[in-house]
């Protein structure tokens, strides 16, 4: 009679949740998430807060949603979040930074603002984007990097082993049931069977043919299913028998788009599938005979699916019938998919719809798995009558010198509305309890590393005064070589060295994160700009700015500048517009620092012209240059103009040398030579002392220009196709891009004590324009963008690994020819605007705006804007300079309006007090006629008694002499 056997799950009904239901999602999901849940919590990481994990808990008060709950746990976005099996407590995190970290959350999940990564594995070079726990075996985890698998004992923190043949990328990895054997999909479109334990294959086929993001997951001991595209892009589904590897043994057509999420449940042979961005998950049976694959059911949302996954059977609400739940996570919420078996009664368990399932008490230890143990995980029934009691489980990677965590009370104004945390400081342990935030410093220096939530002010606040602590710069430290000697007045003793900032090994959270860029109001734009040249090389944008006006190399005949009043906004005139005139092909320009209406052009001749414009602006064509600079003799490409010094200019010429000029007697004073190719970029240190080079040859270079000629100290750069250099961190680093061998963009950034290989290295993308750094001091970052791009780049730069953190990108509509960030004050800070640019397109300048997003508005905020330093009033005159005058700083200017308060300034809202019970008020006798008062105002107050006149006795009725009528 087995054949007519039905499946007790096949109606399962799917229990479509009301909006009332849905859960919150920390914050709007742009493309992509990522979202696990535990016997405990949910937790789901969406792209537009890249690094953090949003946590809730898994059950609630019916009715109460809980705002999901931050946790900063990576510098970059998360590809992967999975809990432990045997510790819901304990949770995995991958991220495309190449960092795997293992979190012990608090017992209510709601740490305030802690949280101490309790594992943090070796980072891998590229982005990790699997990873998986171990089924039976503590504190086994699988990872997959590119085209490496490997196996983890997270206790030891150590390898156990490497599955490195795969010959491209690794797109997912599932363990068997028994934790025997380990499947993965690849994309070089075939499915692989490993056992780690032995480093070999086991077996190997082709699977999908399209190499497009495929997914595979085991269904049993010998099944094992696996989803892709075919050659038309369309997603299908196989089904596999490890005993017959060779072909499927049953296969669907979906015909649908996105990547698809399998989700197999062993305990009743249901199989779910989503697509990213469908609107409908397919709910399947698997049967051991034909057909093998049915489908029951399928489920329609009202919102698109970005990431979906399955709740534990220890989660489920099995006095309902809840056989599985399924959360699709959204772009603005979390809904959660009950399937239920009808049943007359849900008043007693139903035993034969919830087998005995695995529970979370592991079999194996690390050490026992690897000596080739197998075992399988006791099982345990979900009758909540029989079933074990599950309670809070500590960490199992507690040591006794574990620092204690600490926390800031900043955390509600570091990313706007999205991260508001609770305030104060919590510690773990009671003796802790008087730590406060002064404190801070002492534990970082004294090693204790934490992840802590909004913390990074006082991480940045002690890195700038240890770098401010020294005006001097740290090129001082660079050790001579045997090619060239430093000067005694370039050196110092070691107790005059500035210390070098502490390594912060937690979670960083920046204040710019979720920067925004935005065009401002066509009213501020100029507009029909005609003929602008494209032929200027990379080296120069052909396009510079001040706060009052703007110059642009123009196409034509004989070096056409033109030069452009900010504050003459609107539609220019067809024709008769003024310009200069150079008689050359203009190859660079650049405004004075000091000087407003001193222009500096380089052109193809040789010869560099100064430019004086009238205070009015330009109002006729002219020809008579202020001066004319002649002594290089070849082609000049590159002109910068001193930091702190007036009168003092560099260039880069084809013939292989660096001229500094004092513009006043139009005398080169110094020629630094050296290189042996072209020089792509030329930079000044903050200080004004020292200048480094990136040249054609791959070397970086950097020089004392009033020392000697040849360079201080050299080491190797990026690719020979082009790139540019910046001074970064009060000179203790150069930030430089350029391309890598595979001609892909790159940035790069190198300590100046060692320019060997670089501290960081990030790749963007693939394109032939050279990045141009600009980089603002106040925030440390560095914006990037190219000739022709639509993209703005934007990193913060620090002195602690990983160095680079990436943060919103600004993208434009069309294609910008350059970019030219303007001085602090034009800011409008008030709107939190800590960076304005002004961009070139074919025919218009824009001004962009980059603002912090936050909701405070109404106050000045301080942590944004600290005083900045007013590089645009010269320090030296040429000949002081030339002559080594003694140091100087230059002045500090606040950007706080006079009429505003400073965010700092405010008050903290106090929770008012309970009053202080008084036992004597109770024992206080009331009189019958108090009694008796106090019953009678509450009666009214709960009827809503009222002693005025009824709606009905201001109608008009018959008289009484009527009605005998």
């Amino acid at each position: 009679m087995q054949r007519f056997k039905v499946s007790k799950f096949k109606n399962s009904a799917t229990k479509p949740p009301n909006k009332e239901e849905w859960l919150t999602v920390g914050a709007v999901c742009e493309r992509t998430g990522v979202i696990n849940a535990g016997g405990e919590f949910i937790a789901h990481s969406v792209d537009s807060r890249a690094g953090v994990v949003f946590l809730q808990p898994l059950s609630s008060e019916e009715g109460k949603h809980v705002r999901p709950n931050p946790l900063p746990v990576h510098s970059d976005v998360v590809t992967d979040i999975q809990f432990s099996p045997f510790n819901d407590w304990l949770m995995a995190s991958s991220s495309q930074d190449g960092s795997v970290k293992i979190w012990h959350l608090p017992e209510d999940g709601f740490m305030g603002i802690v949280v101490q990564p309790e594992i943090h594995l070796p980072v891998e070079q590229a982005a990790v984007d699997n990873i998986s726990f171990h089924p039976a075996a503590q504190h086994v985890l699988a990872t997959s990097s590119q085209q490496h698998i490997k196996i983890w004992d997270i206790e030891k923190e150590k390898a156990l082993c490497d599955l490195d043949r795969h010959d491209d990328s690794v797109q997912s990895v599932t363990w068997s049931y028994d934790g025997v054997t380990i499947a993965s999909s690849c994309k070089d479109t075939k499915l692989r069977v490993w056992d780690p334990r032995s480093h070999s294959l086991v077996l190997e086929c082709a699977g999908h043919v399209n190499p497009k993001a495929s997914k595979v997951q085991w269904c049993g001991d010998t099944r094992l299913l696996s989803t892709g595209f075919d050659r038309m892009h369309q997603s299908q589904l196989y089904l596999w028998d490890t005993r017959n590897f060779g072909h499927s043994v049953a296969s669907l057509s979906l015909g649908q788009t996105g990547i698809l999420y399998p989700m197999f449940d062993c305990d009743t042979n249901m199989l779910f599938l989503a697509g990213k961005g469908d609107y409908s998950v397919s709910f399947f049976e698997l049967q051991d005979k034909e057909p093998i694959i049915t489908q029951p059911s399928a489920f329609s949302s009202e919102c698109q699916v970005v990431a979906i996954c399955a709740v534990p059977k220890r989660g489920l609400n099995v006095m309902n019938g809840e056989v599985n739940r399924l959360l699709l996570l959204s772009q603005k919420a979390i809904l959660p998919l009950s399937y239920i078996v009808p049943r007359k009664s849900y008043r007693d368990f139903h035993v034969d719809l919830f087998p005995e399932t695995a529970w979370d008490e592991p079999a194996l230890t690390a050490d026992q798995w690897l000596a080739h143990e197998n075992q399988t995980v006791r099982k345990q029934s979900l009758n909540p009558a029989t079933r074990q009691k599950r309670t809070y489980k500590p960490s199992p990677f507690q040591t006794a010198d574990k620092g204690v965590p600490f926390v800031s009370d900043e955390l509600q104004h570091h990313d706007g509305e999205h991260c508001q945390g609770h305030s104060g400081i919590e510690v773990t342990q009671a003796q802790a309890v008087e730590t406060n935030v002064k404190d801070t410093s002492q534990a970082i220096a004294s090693g204790v590393g934490g992840a802590v939530v909004g913390s990074s002010e006082q991480r940045d606040a002690a890195t700038v005064k240890e770098f401010s602590s020294s005006s001097e710069s740290p090129v001082k430290e660079l050790k001579a070589t045997s090619q060239s000697t430093i000067l005694q007045t370039d050196q110092i003793s070691n107790s005059e060295k500035p210390r070098k900032a502490p390594a912060w090994t937690g979670v960083r959270l920046s204040k710019f994160k979720n920067l925004q860029g935005n065009t401002m109001h066509r009213s501020e734009h100029i507009e029909n700009i005609r003929g602008v040249d494209h032929t200027v090389g990379g080296e120069s944008g052909g396009f510079s700015a001040n706060k009052e006006r703007v110059a642009v190399a123009l196409a034509g005949p004989g070096g056409i500048i033109g030069v452009y009043e900010l504050s003459s906004r609107g539609r220019l005139p067809d024709t008769g517009i003024p310009v200069i005139e150079n008689g050359s092909c203009v190859t660079d320009l650049a405004w004075d620092p000091y000087d407003n209406r001193r222009l500096a052009v380089a052109c193809d001749d040789a010869k560099i012209r100064i430019w004086i414009i009238p205070e009015q602006g330009l109002v006729e064509t002219t020809t008579e240059t202020s001066s004319c600079l002649k002594g290089h003799t070849e082609k000049i490409y590159l002109i910068r103009w001193h930091p702190v010094a007036a009168d003092i200019l560099s260039s880069a010429s084809y013939d292989m040398t660096i001229r500094i000029w004092n513009i006043a007697d139009q005398q080169v004073k110094f020629t630094l030579c050296g290189h042996t190719d072209q020089v792509f970029s030329l930079a000044w240190s903050l200080d004004g002392k020292y200048c480094a080079t990136l040249c054609k040859d791959q070397r970086l270079r950097v020089y004392n220009p009033r020392s000697q000629p040849e360079p201080i100290n050299e080491g190797s750069g990026p690719g020979g196709r082009g790139g540019h250099i910046s001074w970064v961190l009060d000179g203790w680093y150069l930030f430089v891009s350029g391309f890598s061998k595979t001609s892909e963009r790159q940035i790069s950034l190198y300590s100046v004590e060692d320019l060997a290989s670089p501290v960081a290295s990030i790749g963007l993308d693939v394109s032939p324009s050279i990045l141009v750094p600009y980089y603002d001091e106040d925030s440390a970052t560095v914006f990037l963008t190219g000739k022709g791009d639509t993209t703005v780049f934007a990193f913060e730069v620090t002195a602690e690994s990983p160095y680079l953190y990436q943060l919103a990108s600004y993208h434009a509509s069309n294609p910008h020819q350059g970019l030219a960030f303007l001085p602090k004050p034009v800011c409008d800070v008030m709107t939190t605007e800590f960076a304005r640019a002004l961009r070139l397109t074919q025919t218009t300048i824009e001004p962009v705006s980059f603002t912090v997003p936050r909701t405070k508005m109404q106050y000045f905020q301080d942590d944004l804007f600290p005083d900045t330093r007013v590089w645009w009033e010269s320090l030296f005159t040429a000949e002081q300079w030339l002559n080594r005058a003694a140091p100087r700083q230059h002045r500090r200017l606040s950007l706080k309006p006079a009429a505003a308060q400073a965010l700092s300034e405010i008050p903290k809202p106090t929770a008012p007090r309970k009053p202080k019970y008084d036992s004597g008020r109770e024992l206080e006798e009331k009189t019958e006629e108090q009694k008796k008062e106090e019953l009678i105002q509450a009666m009214n107050s709960k009827l809503q008694f009222q002693d005025g006149a009824l709606p009905q006795d201001d109608c008009q009725g018959a008289e009484s002499d009527e009605w005998s009528d």
